[in-house]
C-alpha cells in the first residue's frame, strides 16, 4: 500500500491504467485508488497494488479510522480487453459472484485477461470490485465424464 498526497502522482497512475512506470518495470501494477481525508483534514490517496490484493490487504484504505475518514474508491484497474468487453450477455462457464451485481458471466476475453494477473483476485467486469470465482457455475459445465469445458 502507498499513501500519496500528490494529485499529479495519482493522475499519472490512472493515466497508465495502474501499470508501473517505465523506469520501474518490476513494480506491481496498481489495482485500486481510494481517496480519503487524513487525520490532518487533507485529501489523501491510498494506492493498492496487485500483490496486496493477493495477500488480503487490499481494502485497508476503505475502512474508516481516525486516520482514514470518508474513504471512497475513485479508480480501479481496467481489467477488460479492447473489443472483448467484460460481462457476457449469455451464460458461460466463466462467472464470478459480485457483492453488488450477483452472478456475472465473463466473456472469454475478460476471463483470459483476469487469468493473466496471477496475484490478483477475481474482479467484477461491471464495477471493478473484488469478486469470488463461481466454482459451482464452472462445474455445471463439466461433461459427465469430468472433461474440461475449456478443452
Amino acid at each position: 500500500m502507498a499513501t500519496i498526497d500528490s494529485k499529479e502522482a495519482i493522475d499519472r497512475i490512472i493515466a497508465r491504467n495502474g501499470d508501473p512506470p517505465v523506469e520501474e518495470p518490476s513494480e506491481p501494477p496498481a489495482v485500486k485508488i481510494v481517496e480519503y481525508t487524513n487525520m490532518a483534514g487533507r485529501i489523501t490517496w491510498g494506492v493498492v497494488w496487485e500483490n496486496e490484493v493477493a495477500i488480503g490487504t487490499g481494502n485497508r484504505y476503505e475502512i474508516p479510522t481516525p486516520y482514514v475518514r470518508n474513504p471512497h474508491v475513485i479508480w480501479t484497474r481496467d481489467i477488460t480487453v479492447a473489443g472483448g468487453g467484460g460481462a457476457s450477455q449469455t451464460p458461460t462457464p466463466h462467472a464470478i459472484i459480485c457483492v453488488e451485481h450477483g452472478k456475472v458471466y465473463l466473456t472469454a476475453a475478460a476471463y483470459t485477461a483476469q487469468l493473466s494477473m496471477p496475484y490478483a483476485t477475481w474482479h467484477c467486469p461491471t464495477c471493478g470490485r473484488a469478486a469470488q470465482w463461481d466454482d459451482a457455475n464452472y462445474e455445471s459445465y463439466l461433461s459427465p465424464d469430468g472433461s474440461n469445458p475449456d478443452a
